[in-house]
């Protein structure tokens, strides 16, 4: 008798969409059936027109920046994202560049969270030396800037990244970049600073971006160190990265939700709420991202989650920070914009959410796929769920819930109705069922 018995789903498989029942013990997939052989369980969860996804894994959050694990992997679960992996900066510039900061991170994420959870480890130019320790405490990666992040994490200089990337080669770690060109993307800002919105995504151009990809992925040959690039704007940077895989570099690309449904109108129309590093761009540049998810060349989704509030972004686009509240419409935008709109097969989007972040960041097989032995990771999807995005109804902090954010009255066909983690629903029906604290730190072996 298994402990609990999913029945009457469509599976999202590595190869398709298949009829199972999925029987699961102790917090692991013991079990795949085809429908209706076994209902020995002693909880029978029927999902009756929906599909179950693999649980997601979102490779880039920014919870500690403004938030906390606790409100951050609530939203989290709602978007049926199973393990967060948290990047190293942190409110009140407090950031996560020591082995002793690691381990503060780490020891709040198991007092708060309720998904799964892994740390990047932060890098800049002044804290080369920290990287073994910080190896140790249990850093899944290193984050990098090659342009400006604040004064408090100084991005890399090509010295640096080359230094860094030796070390990390030699732990057998991974890198990963923001790339941007510094000297293009300071000189245009200064241009264009205090004209109209419309021209915050020329101040970022696509140049400036694929040009810092490329480097990267110059330097990832170089070094053999294995590199994921974050937050891929356009379809000519994944080109790049691509390119790099072909020559048999160890380099992948990293998308985000908002890239894949937003475009540079959202600026123009809500300023410093639609702003982000790179910039949203043309509504072509979305489309070609998503089909970038189509032929497999992306590899991952990260929400780029930040939960700034409004007195930070109500400063118009040059002012206001950077970054959009994203891990709660995760699923629900990559469903509807990808596999209803666009009919982006399941499996791709499987793909790119946690089959191949699962891989690039060692927590395969443990994570990553609906099959015999990985953890019960499942995100419950109801493709055919029409609704439409309300600020006020999400586990957002007051003091960022503004209906000006971007997806304010979005019309959406496709939500998650349960999440679960190892077994156990972390989500379902619009409720957070998970305690804090349930959420389990990773790295990679």
């Amino acid at each position: 008798m298994h402990d609990k018995l999913f029945i009457n789903a469509l599976v999202v498989m590595s190869d398709g969409c298949k009829s199972y029942d999925i029987g699961v013990d102790s917090g692991i997939i013991t079990a795949l059936y085809e429908r209706g052989i076994c209902q020995d369980a002693k909880e029978v969860i029927d999902c009756s027109g929906k599909m179950i996804f693999p649980g997601a894994i979102d490779t880039h959050g920014h919870m500690t920046s403004r938030e906390n694990f606790d409100t951050g992997t609530k939203n989290a679960a709602k978007g049926g994202i199973t393990t967060v992996v948290e990047m190293p900066l942190g409110n009140h510039k407090i950031n996560t560049t020591s082995a002793e900061m690691l381990e503060k991170r780490k020891a709040e994420g198991m007092k708060d969270a309720r998904v799964d959870f892994a740390l990047w480890g932060g890098l800049t130019r002044n804290t080369l030396d920290n990287i073994a320790e910080q190896d140790k405490a249990g850093a899944i990666g290193f984050k990098i800037f090659t342009s400006f992040a604040g004064d408090d994490y100084p991005y890399m200089d090509d010295y640096a990244i080359m230094e860094g990337m030796k070390t990390i080669r030699s732990l057998n770690s991974i890198i990963t970049v923001h790339c941007e060109n510094e000297s293009i993307c300071s000189s245009l800002t200064a241009q264009y600073k205090g004209k109209g919105p419309e021209f915050f995504e020329k101040s970022r151009p696509i140049i400036a971006e694929a040009e810092a990809v490329n480097r990267i992925v110059f330097f990832a040959e170089q070094t053999g160190c294995r590199t994921m690039v974050c937050h891929n704007s356009c379809p000519e940077a994944v080109e790049y990265i691509t390119r790099g895989k072909k020559n048999g570099i160890d380099i992948y690309a990293e998308t985000c939700p908002h890239y894949l449904s937003l475009d540079k109108s959202y600026i123009e129309k809500y300023e410093g709420f639609a702003k982000c590093s790179p910039p949203l761009r043309s509504s072509d540049k979305v489309d070609g991202l998503w089909e970038k998810i189509r032929c497999g060349e992306i590899d991952a989704v990260g929400a780029d989650h930040s939960g700034y509030p409004v007195s930070e972004k109500d400063k118009g686009v040059w002012g206001s920070s950077g970054g959009l509240l994203a891990m709660d419409l995760y699923m629900p935008l990559l469903i509807s914009e990808g596999l209803n709109k666009r009919g982006i097969p399941a499996e791709a989007i499987a793909a790119a959410t946690s089959l191949k972040p699962a891989k690039v960041l060692g927590l395969y097989p443990k994570k990553g796929s609906i099959s015999i032995g990985a953890d019960a990771d499942l995100a419950i999807i109801d493709p055919a769920e029409e609704w439409t995005f309300k600020i006020s109804d999400t586990f957002y902090n007051e003091d960022s819930k503004d209906p000006r954010f971007p997806f304010e009255g979005y019309k959406f066909k496709g939500n998650v109705t349960a999440t679960y983690v190892r077994g156990n629903a972390v989500f379902e029906n619009g409720v957070i069922k998970a305690e804090k604290g349930y959420g389990q730190f990773l790295t990679r072996p």
